[in-house]
């Protein structure tokens, strides 16, 4: 989960990230691929929203490569408000829908 207008990781994404890179090398040794797919919500433009979740997901890309996952490894995808987890009017903030999915397969 994300800050409104924020790509910054806070010390619970920092957590999970560290989780997945735990849970990465516990199950799939070198052979994966990940996908991290920023979204947002749906205050401010869909053109930024779509920047901004790009920020996001090359954000938890940084953070992974950071914590030793190859970056060749890793895609990033943005997806920008077109899938809330919570549907909201337009112009509306909701926390739940900022944030970066990550994939491992």
């Amino acid at each position: 989960m994300f800050g409104s207008n924020s790509a910054h990781i806070n010390a619970a994404g920092r957590k999970i990230i560290n989780q997945i890179v735990s849970d990465v090398r516990k199950n799939y040794g070198d052979v994966y691929k990940i996908a991290a797919t920023g979204h947002a919500d749906r205050a401010g433009s869909a053109d930024y929203n779509l920047a901004l979740s790009l920020k996001r997901a090359e954000a938890v890309r940084d953070a992974l490569v950071a914590a030793g996952i190859p970056r060749d490894g890793i895609k990033t995808e943005k997806l920008g408000e077109t899938e809330p987890v919570v549907p909201t009017a337009d112009g509306v903030s909701e926390s739940e829908t900022r944030r970066v999915e990550v994939v491992v397969q």
